[in-house]
């Protein structure tokens, strides 16, 4: 496996990243891929080994590699564009040098174009943790894989039968879809944009062929979690499919300098009124519908359990303003989740998002969730910010803002509430862990604790917390006395 430090990327990284999210129709994933890893692994300088030795770094075959070079190397005298990679005799660079020749085939040298070369060498680089660009690498470097399917395996440690397992191979196609995944990824491996013609515009591919790759990726073992797209009827609008990548799939080791990573199983909790929302919606529309037949209908307490929750936590809902006079009262708001078509997907897309937000909140905000259970006394910052995501993520269904108008955001701090609490457990199950307190965990988070991911898992009521915890000094000294 290719494992890269700070001397080998040598100012590669920012090129790298801008090579996998450019959108180039001109050129096929092949052609995407060798420019890719020409670039990564020479730079600017000639590359003088023979196509044989080629095939053999990169993983190619001699009619893929002189087809994707044959691109790549267009006559520069082209009006139409500019070629990416140049020849000696193309080249108007001073620098080529004698070079370095064996008996045999003559080596046919070429190199990254002058004008490319310098745009991606000054391309910047906004995270340039190396565990990430490894992952990047790795993905374009693996050539077979060993695990198989298994959603309750969150390690990597894949057990399967050896008539069971699928073919190693990862087509290059596949291999140029995985390393833009992990380009697009967070440092926790999370895809929160993976649809289908954005994938296909990066790749050079058609969104079939597209979907192809990723069902195969997935049945290698090279996703965590994949979670479909979709329209909900209410909840949620239009969403675009979600991934969560399996470092260990694509062959990344732990570095020396890496953290131990902890993971723990966690029932869904304060998530479960999420979980359990259609079910419980539906049963409240068919009560109605079976009183209205007799009459007998009552507006009582049992519709308006999410506008009580919500009201519950004062912290998460401003005060009450009254509907003004001739305003249209809307419809109870458990009819926004009442007879969905798709009630499993937008189920499993739901708890995704909310592990997200939890993510988020206690990776970037955890000082602010021990302000008091009720978040009276939470800063302003993260409780707006994540009921601002929550209505343009999840609620911004043009059905739902006609619909129920200005309710609907008693809907998102309904969400925001059971996010929030949830929040609040991952920090108390980790100071459990820890044997700490939850402040010492809170105020620890970035330094001694990291990485923090929170994932539901398909098909069950758990979730996984995964997290890196960094040694405190005086365990590192018990481990290395004088």
């Amino acid at each position: 496996m290719l494992i890269l430090d700070e001397s080998a990327l040598d100012g590669k990284l920012g090129g790298m990243a801008w090579l996998l999210t450019t959108e180039d129709p001109a050129f096929s994933p092949e052609a995407r891929y060798l420019l890719v890893r020409v670039w990564l692994m020479f730079g600017t300088s000639p590359v003088r080994l023979k196509i044989k030795q080629l095939q053999e770094l990169f993983g190619i075959s001699r009619k893929t590699f002189l087809d994707a070079r044959g691109e790549l190397l267009a006559d520069p005298r082209s009006e139409e564009r500019r070629p990416c990679l140049v020849t000696r005799y193309q080249d108007d660079w001073p620098d080529w040098g004698p070079g370095e020749f064996t008996r045999g085939r003559p080596v046919r040298e070429f190199r990254v174009e002058r004008a490319l070369g310098q745009k991606l060498a000054s391309m910047p680089i906004d995270r340039g943790a190396v565990s990430q660009a490894n992952k990047v690498a790795a993905a374009l470097h693996c050539r077979a894989v060993q695990l198989g399917q298994n959603t309750d395996s969150f390690d990597g440690r894949v057990q399967v039968k050896a008539e069971d397992q699928l073919p190693s191979r990862l087509a290059i196609p596949g291999k140029l879809l995985l390393a833009i995944l992990w380009n697009l990824a967070d440092r926790r491996g999370v895809v929160i944009d993976a649809g289908l013609r954005r994938l296909s515009r990066l790749v050079g591919m058609s969104p079939s062929r597209v979907r192809n790759h990723l069902n195969r990726l997935e049945q290698l073992g090279f996703f965590t979690l994949r979670v479909p797209g979709l329209t909900g009827r209410f909840v949620p609008g239009k969403v675009q499919s979600a991934l969560v990548l399996n470092s260990a799939a694509i062959g990344y080791p732990k570095l020396a300098t890496d953290t131990p990573s902890t993971g723990i199983f966690l029932n869904l909790g304060e998530l479960s009124p999420v979980a359990s929302v259609h079910r419980k919606c539906d049963r409240i529309s068919n009560e109605r519908s079976a009183a209205a037949v007799s009459g007998k209908v009552n507006d009582g307490d049992s519709d308006r359990w999410i506008e009580a929750e919500a009201s519950a936590y004062p912290g998460l809902v401003p005060p009450h303003q009254e509907e003004e006079e001739g305003e249209e009262k809307p419809p109870p708001l458990y009819s926004a989740f009442a007879g969905e078509p798709r009630r499993a997907e937008v189920r499993e897309y739901l708890l995704f998002k909310a592990c997200d937000y939890v993510t988020w909140l206690v990776n970037e905000h955890p000082t602010q969730l021990h302000d008091g259970e009720r978040g009276e006394r939470s800063e302003p910052d993260a409780v707006g910010a994540l009921l601002e995501r929550v209505e343009r993520e999840l609620l911004s269904n043009g059905q739902l803002r006609e619909r129920y108008k200005g309710a609907r955001v008693l809907l998102a701090r309904w969400f925001c509430i059971h996010v929030w609490r949830r929040a609040q457990e991952v920090i108390a199950v980790m100071a459990k862990n820890e044997e700490a307190s939850p402040e010492s965990v809170t105020g620890n988070i970035g330094s001694r604790y990291s990485d923090i991911l929170l994932m539901p898992v398909r098909g069950k009521t758990v979730h996984f917390l995964t997290y890196n915890c960094r040694e405190r000094a005086d365990q590192v000294d018990a481990k290395n006395p004088a």
